[in-house]
């Protein structure tokens, strides 16, 4: 590379990909050499890790075997597999072996094996001082200033604010968008795929050193975060740890990621009013509650159902149902951490869900009115004649009762319900999750509202 003219660079350098990452949708090279497996006798090979994007992403190992039997039972129940320099024993993996085709040449005749790896390495052992990490489909922000330097004929210098912080304390999270950033949204937007938009690294405030355990905490944390910020199962993967510039853990892991989805949000967006400051607000207190084994299991079951619904899982019908699944989560949740003691327990148990959820609502400070949704409000006027209440959460209730419960009487509510009415009916749900998780964790600034698609301040603020 030619001389860099750093006057032309704005801020600190930008982190790069630890693997070569060639493009949207396409494998991504882990790993390529020797290693052994067992039938029980050892047997050496030449091998080849990637992570397949597509059509979701899994790790993913290619080899040829020179013997015929013995090959399928032993490595499907995972009796052993080494990777690595032979006799040194990185991990021992299991592969499910789920394709293969026969092979000859003038030596041997064998089976061309592929399948899926998992890899099984005990972090309590590893140490680490740094962690590299990816990021596939997450939305583009402003932040930091940062740039990124390719060489191709020319040196081509890409200056962008594209660096988010994210500390707790304990650690840091720095996560910088890719200098192509808007090529590969283009493209995994074309083809709902996925592409490594983001590349992050996880350290110690301190600078001092940490297990691979530990970083699978907080990691895995960033990744139910993530997915709620992005309103779909979106975290980080392919991990590489190292110490002193040695690398001392790589899982190659592949979390359950969603492919890209256009108007998929979950409560931020890309626009410059969701600062680093304000995501590092909401960051900071998802993970005080995350540390929470009370509160860790509540969101990581609210915000699948949410990421889920969100992104159609299930259609209109289905995801009115599983959003009230998240809301009545959260309504138990609230109640049992303020309010123990059995009486009040048995007093809300007996209570219909709406009425639930509307409590709920209440005490959280999240507005229930629907004057603002008339296409919600003229469909309950039409159907609701009883004098009760006709707001957020007996809209919810309401349909979702029709479609689990399918009596003729009941059907009918849902035939009489347009498109239009079911699809405002969900994302009133959506609203009243994000809300309810965004109170939870006492965040107090912007976030994207679900039913009329502003960017608004928290409305108990």
């Amino acid at each position: 590379m030619g001389k860099l003219p750093e006057d032309l660079c704005i801020g600190e350098k930008a982190l790069e990909p630890a693997y070569p990452i060639s493009g949207p949708n396409m494998d991504i090279s882990l790993w390529d050499g020797e290693f052994e497996y067992y039938t029980p006798n050892v047997f050496r090979a030449k091998g080849r890790v990637i992570a397949r994007m597509m059509p979701s992403p899994s790790t993913r190992i290619t080899f040829e075997s020179n013997i015929r039997y013995g090959i399928y039972p032993s490595i499907e129940s995972g009796e052993g597999l080494r990777l690595g320099p032979i006799g040194n024993t990185i991990s021992i993996d299991r592969v499910l072996i789920d394709l293969t085709s026969p092979y000859s040449n003038v030596n041997e005749i064998g089976i061309h094996c592929e399948g899926e790896l998992k890899r099984y390495i005990s972090t309590e052992h590893v140490v680490c001082d740094k962690v590299i990490f990816h990021i596939p489909n997450f939305i583009n922000y402003f932040g930091e200033n940062i740039y990124s330097v390719q060489e191709e004929k020319t040196i081509h210098i890409y200056n962008r604010s594209g660096r988010q912080r994210l500390t707790d304390g304990t650690w840091e999270i720095v996560i910088d968008n890719v200098f192509n950033y808007p090529e590969i949204k283009m493209q995994i937007e074309a083809q709902a795929g996925f592409g490594i938009t983001h590349v992050g690294m996880l350290h110690r405030l301190d600078k001092g050193t940490f297990k691979a355990s530990e970083a699978e905490k907080i990691l895995n944390a960033l990744y139910w975060f993530l997915s709620f910020a992005r309103g779909c199962r979106c975290g980080p993967m392919l991990f590489v740890g190292s110490l002193q510039e040695k690398i001392t853990w790589e899982p190659w892991n592949t979390p359950a990621l969603h492919p890209w989805e256009n108007g998929v949000y979950g409560w931020m967006d890309k626009r410059p009013v969701f600062t680093g400051a304000t995501t590092n607000q909401a960051f900071q207190g998802f993970v005080r509650n995350w540390a929470d084994d009370y509160w860790r299991p509540c969101l990581q079951q609210a915000i699948h159902w949410y990421s889920e619904v969100n992104m159609g899982t299930g259609g209109m019908e289905g995801g009115i149902a599983l959003i009230q699944l998240a809301l009545e989560l959260l309504s138990w949740a609230c109640l049992e951490e303020i309010s123990p003691d059995k009486a009040t327990v048995d007093e809300f148990d007996k209570k219909v869900a709406d009425q639930k959820i509307r409590d709920t609502l209440k005490m959280l400070q999240i507005p229930i009115n629907i004057d603002s949704i008339p296409i919600v409000k003229q469909y309950l006027n039409e159907n609701i004649t009883d004098g009760t209440l006709k707001d957020g959460p007996r809209a919810i209730s309401y349909l979702r009762n029709a479609i689990v419960h399918p009596m003729k009487k009941k059907r009918a509510k849902i035939y009489e319900a347009s498109d239009a009415v079911k699809f405002a009916v969900g994302n009133i749900g959506l609203n009243y999750v994000a809300l309810s998780i965004l109170k939870i964790i006492g965040y107090s600034d912007v976030y994207l509202n679900h039913v009329n698609w502003e960017v608004e301040q928290v409305p108990w603020v």
